[in-house]
């Protein structure tokens, strides 16, 4: 008899609509850990865009911005990682 969080576990990966939830919920904590990495002043300019196999995209409106965002791109990292609760942001990309 298999457990049951194994089972669940099977069906989120496998269905679309909770894929794109769990991608939703990334975003959202991206851009808190932004807000909190690199000030309220910088957040308005920068926002997780994008989440895809592990490489989460950042849009900049300046290039001040990606570098204040750059500049703590581990603690962001870190911070996204330990809300989802496992290693799901492996790089950030920035778009400019």
């Amino acid at each position: 008899m298999e457990h049951l969080g194994k089972i669940l576990a099977l069906q989120r990966r496998a269905s679309p609509v909770l894929r794109n939830v769990s991608s939703a919920m990334l975003l959202e904590y991206a851009n808190r850990a932004i807000s909190s990495w690199v000030g309220v002043e910088n957040s308005k300019l920068a926002r997780a865009l994008h989440f895809q196999d592990g490489t989460l995209i950042v849009g900049c409106l300046n290039s001040d911005t990606t570098q204040a965002v750059r500049l703590q791109e581990n603690e962001i990292r870190n911070e996204i990682n330990r809300r989802v609760g496992k290693e799901a942001v492996k790089k950030i990309r920035y778009l400019t």
